[in-house]
Parts: structure tokens; C-alpha cells; sequence
């Protein structure tokens, strides 16, 4: 099941209310990265209980260019959580050129 796609930053919910789970995939393609100019990765949260605050939460980074990626191995019968952020690169010391 792939969630709908949205912006970065919206939390995705995935139930995986199965024997097994199903991969999650998620595509942020329609969030327009060249509008901002300056987004260096994306974090992409997961959990297993709701995403309100992303402080402890565990993240994958994903290449600026890349609108997609895919959580295999998800517990079965159980809810997971994904959001995704981008990371600027002045916010990390990088220079856009």
C-alpha cells in the first residue's frame, strides 16, 4: 500500500494490519524542492506510535533528489507512523550555488 503523496512534513499513517506487512512506500514527488533552492536531504521519521514531536525519533536520509523511499520488515499488526522533512542546506553550513 503506498500512502497518498504530500509535502514533506506531513505524518503518513500505514496500518499494517496483516499477518505481514506489506512494504510502505512513500512519495513525496508532487513537494516542488526546486521552489525552495536550497534543500540539501530529507529525514524521513518512523515510529510505531504517533509522530508529534520529532525529538528520539528514528530517521533514514534520503538524497535531495530522490521522492521516494520504501520501509520493508514492518511489524505486522501494528500502526506505523512516517514524516517527511527536508533539511536546508543553510541549515546545515552548506552553500547553495
Amino acid at each position: 500500500w503506498n500512502p497518498p503523496a504530500a509535502p514533506p512534513g506531513g505524518v503518513f499513517w500505514v496500518g499494517a494490519g496483516r499477518p505481514r506487512a506489506p512494504p510502505a512506500t512513500l512519495d513525496w514527488s508532487n513537494y516542488n524542492q526546486w521552489a525552495q533552492q536550497d534543500v540539501a536531504f530529507y529525514r524521513v521519521y518512523y515510529s510505531d506510535t504517533v509522530i508529534t514531536n520529532l525529538s528520539g525519533v528514528s530517521f533514514v536520509r534520503v538524497q535531495a533528489e530522490n521522492f521516494t523511499h520504501s520501509f520493508s520488515g514492518l511489524t505486522p499488526w501494528v500502526d506505523h507512523y512516517f514524516a517527511v522533512v527536508p533539511v536546508d542546506a543553510p541549515a546545515i553550513g552548506l552553500r547553495s550555488t
